[in-house]
């Protein structure tokens, strides 16, 4: 089944609607990191805090998976 993703919809929930009628494949590091997330943020939404967090660490998933979580909470 093919869903139309409405362009009125946040980030968050087209991060949501691509997992859910797609594969994880189909998803950006950033949008798997923004629902893991799980919610926006005051900057943001959650996919665009994903990002940031992956732009701080070279776009690169395996740095952090050595960061504590007071790390990340306290990124920008």
């Amino acid at each position: 089944m093919v869903k139309k993703i409405t362009p009125n919809w946040s980030e968050d929930t087209v991060a949501q609607e691509k997992l859910l009628y797609s594969q994880s494949s189909a998803l950006t590091d950033a949008e798997l990191l923004g629902l893991l997330i799980g919610k926006s943020t005051i900057a943001g939404s959650a996919t665009n805090a994903g990002a940031e967090l992956l732009e701080n660490h070279n776009n690169n998933l395996n740095e952090l998976r050595y960061l504590d979580v007071n790390t990340i909470c306290k990124s920008k």
